[in-house]
């Protein structure tokens, strides 16, 4: 009877565990009124709470405290492979559960139309010295309805940073005084974030370049009227993963091709339409196969932008700062919605120039891709590709007519200094020169322009990670303690950043799926363990203060100890627990002898050093240091005095600054 009683009880708890894990699946993959960290929190609140009525053992809970065992568990517990992402089919299970049915934006452009849009995209934005054999017999035109995930939501968001103000506003060459904000101010109070906003439309697939696709996508203006729009999708056509168009599938092939595709089927055909692209006039669902949870994600990181922006106006008109720096914004989203609309789109994909693969060592015909909207604004995205033979023409010409405009004034003006025609015919021959070589130079850089586009993005990105490096050493927090919620974003925005757009033209869809769904599942560990850490910083913290209380009731009762350093703080808390309960200030570390460099005794010197202080022992080492000092010493000597004067410069820079000193003092890098 007992061991039945005890199988009975397990396989209860085995049910129960199954149960929560589905619910918490299923709490995760839907539109949530909460933050979308309380998903992962409660998911490790239900494992310690399921592990705790599983296992009766004392070191159950340390065990799955520890970043390792999370992780473990997380990837146990979360299905892996293709099956554990959104696919259409449960996006389909979870519409007939109550979450709002995905719906479809018609097309309102044809196929020809959408070319002449490409082409006048290019003729626009390169000047009208555009390629003009862009559109030859190997593009492809595939018409395609693609998913965004539209959000919605009502958000508060406060800020803290340094301010600083100039004493006389007229003059700008005032200097500026740096204060710290003592508390958080609300810059906005339970505003409504609405799915028109750009940036609360995420593109929800990974078979198309993302920025082709984000710059594609309706504007503001006209995205209202595509909403007015768009109809429910019928279960049929999710299922099939086509809906019918008209427009969209009027024109079978594109013009330039219509002789060469006459005499092929359409199964085969390889002209603008594709293959997806039925004689039934169907056109493709692309699949939205990025989770709404990632998708947040996404969307979270350009609401923090756009409150950074906004925090950063606000400050300045109601606080009247001149400048701000050191910023940090706390969000908390109220409640949020989401929903999948398929917005009309053709992807376009063709062949202009050729490049180097390292690879296989050979020149191969260089492919593009461009996406061109099928709504009425019909934006484009792609790259650009101006014409060498036309910027040739342009740049000698525009040498050219200047050179003709000048050198009759030339001409006129040396005759009348009496100079014969000979310097003027020199003249015109340095004009026709110089026509040639800006001619050469403009065909080589129109030549080069996709490839020096994507060298300065590469630029731009290795910017972009500098900056945000140099950030998270600013703010790396002391050992032993978990970062804060600033740090954590900084990090995430970090890697989203590098997601989107880092080599965006070697798009790879499945390794950016995998990337994305990693990228995920990291940020979500850190969040749980900054959460565990927080809690043992908590427990620490907390046995430290009962033991401070023991002893300060030993000391009443019996006399101080001896042996304070074991009975009172642990020795891991260093100086400063023994300092702090004996009400004495904090000692300063002098880690890196910048103290040591100014001449400083930091035990003569007291509590307080003060910046005057600081900058007379500066003074005072500079004088015994500088180099002009030692100009008739051996060279060692100057060497090691060198040396010593510029380690001077570097402590003076750091310790003269309050922030810096007492960060410096705290032990932390201070660049």
């Amino acid at each position: 009877f007992c061991s039945a009683a005890r199988l009975g009880v397990l396989a209860a708890l085995l049910l129960l565990i199954g149960a929560s894990s589905l619910s918490l699946h299923s709490y995760c993959s839907a539109p949530s009124n909460s933050h979308p960290d309380s998903c992962m929190l409660l998911f490790g609140a239900a494992v310690r709470h399921h592990a705790a009525l599983s296992l009766k053992r004392a070191n159950t809970l340390d065990v799955l405290d520890t970043p390792t065992a999370l992780t473990q568990v997380l990837h146990l517990l979360t299905p892996a492979g293709k099956q554990s992402y959104a696919t259409t089919e449960s996006q389909q299970k979870g519409y007939r559960h109550g979450q709002p049915a995905p719906s479809v934006v018609p097309f309102t452009v044809t196929p020809a139309a959408a070319l002449d849009a490409f082409k006048q995209f290019q003729k626009d934005s390169c000047f009208r010295l555009h390629a003009g054999n862009l559109l030859n017999a190997q593009h492809k035109l595939e018409p395609l309805f693609l998913p965004f995930w539209l959000f919605e939501a009502t958000i508060s968001a406060e800020a803290i940073a340094i301010l600083g103000r100039r004493a006389d506003k007229s003059n700008l060459r005032s200097p500026l005084v740096w204060a710290k904000m003592s508390e958080w101010k609300t810059v906005l109070s339970e505003s409504k974030l609405h799915m028109s906003e750009p940036y609360m439309q995420v593109f929800a697939s990974y078979r198309i370049r993302r920025d082709l696709a984000e710059a594609a996508k309706p504007s503001e203006q006209t995205f209202n009227r595509l909403a007015e729009n768009a109809v429910p999708l019928p279960e049929s056509a999710l299922q099939q993963k086509r809906y019918p168009d008209p427009i969209a599938t009027a024109e079978q092939l594109s013009q330039g091709q219509h002789q060469q595709a006459t005499t092929e089927s359409s199964n085969n055909s390889s002209s603008s339409n594709s293959s997806s692209t039925s004689q039934e006039g169907h056109v493709q669902l692309d699949a939205a196969d990025m989770r709404q949870a990632v998708a947040w994600q996404l969307c979270h990181r350009q609401i923090m932008h756009e409150q950074i922006e906004t925090a950063v106006q606000y400050l300045k008109e109601h606080l009247s700062a001149d400048e701000v720096k050191g910023l940090q914004v706390r969000l908390k989203v109220h409640n949020r919605s989401a929903c999948l609309m398929y917005f009309p789109a053709y992807h376009l994909s063709y062949v202009h120039g050729e490049k180097y693969t390292p690879s296989r060592a050979e020149i191969v015909p260089a492919e593009y891709d461009a996406v061109i909207g099928g709504g009425p604004d019909k934006r484009v995205g792609t790259e650009l590709h101006p014409s060498p033979v036309k910027s040739q023409a342009a740049a000698a010409a525009a040498v050219i007519g200047v050179g003709l405009g000048v050198l009759p004034l030339a001409h006129a003006a040396l005759g009348a200094l009496g100079i014969g025609t000979g310097k003027a015919a020199m003249g015109g021959a340095d004009a026709a020169l110089l026509a040639v070589l800006a001619a050469a130079g403009a065909g080589v850089l129109a030549s080069r322009l996709p490839l020096i586009a994507r060298n300065r993005h590469a630029a731009e990105q290795v910017h972009a990670d500098a900056s945000f490096y140099k950030q998270y050493d600013q703010r790396e927090t002391a050992y032993g303690m978990p970062p804060d919620e600033h740090t954590l974003w900084l990090w995430k925005d970090a890697d989203w950043r590098r997601w989107e757009r880092d080599e965006p033209w070697s798009w790879v869809p499945e390794q950016r799926r995998r990337w994305a769904e990693d990228l995920f599942r990291q940020q979500a560990q850190r969040d749980i363990d900054r959460v565990v850490a927080a809690k043992h910083q908590a427990e620490h913290s907390q046995r430290r203060q009962e033991e401070e209380e023991r002893e300060a009731h030993r000391e009443r009762k019996f006399g101080r100890s001896r042996r304070f350093n074991h009975h009172g703080p642990h020795e891991e808390a260093g100086t400063r627990g023994i300092y702090q309960s004996q009400n004495q200030p904090r000692r300063r570390r002098d880690f890196l002898g910048y103290y040591k460099a100014l001449g400083i005794n930091l035990e003569e010197a007291g509590a307080v050093i003060t910046a005057d202080f600081i900058k007379t022992h500066y003074k005072a080492a500079a004088l015994r240091l500088h180099p002009d000092k030692h100009v008739h010493a051996d060279a060692a000597t100057q060497k090691r005095t060198t040396e010593q004067f510029r380690r001077l410069q570097l402590a003076y820079e750091v310790l003269k600054d309050a922030e810096k000193r007492k960060a410096y003092d705290y032990g932390r890098l201070v660049q």
